[in-house]
């Protein structure tokens, strides 16, 4: 007895000879582990066999779709070096009109010392 519970026949003509003798007609024989049994049912066709394709697809993005992603964050990393370009324009400005701004207060200061010696 096999493992599955049915009469084993170690070759495939002798799975048939003894369904012969049982009285059985239209019998499929097939192998396991090594030796055979036989069966009353009939083989499932390989087109019934093969995936279907049924059920949820992992999704895949076309390639157009892909392109335009690419072109957009081009477009957004394009934009982001403008911004960076213009917060440095300005920092350097602020630095100019700081020094600018700490040489008119020296000015006023001297100024003032003037006034006070008067």
């Amino acid at each position: 007895m096999c493992s599955q519970g049915k009469a084993e026949y170690s070759t495939e003509r002798q799975a048939y000879r003894a369904a012969r003798e049982s009285g059985f007609k239209d019998v499929v024989a097939y192998e396991h582990d090594g030796h055979w049994h036989i069966t009353r049912s009939k083989p499932v066709p390989h087109k019934h066999q093969t995936p279907k394709g049924r059920g949820a697809k992992p999704y895949v993005p076309s390639a157009a779709k892909l392109r335009r992603k690419l072109e957009n964050c081009g477009r957004e990393l394009r934009a982001a070096e403008r911004a960076f370009k213009r917060v440095e324009e300005l920092r350097k400005l602020a630095e100019q009109s700081k020094a600018a701004y700490q040489e008119e207060l020296a000015a006023i200061a001297v100024m003032v010392g003037r006034l006070h010696r008067v």
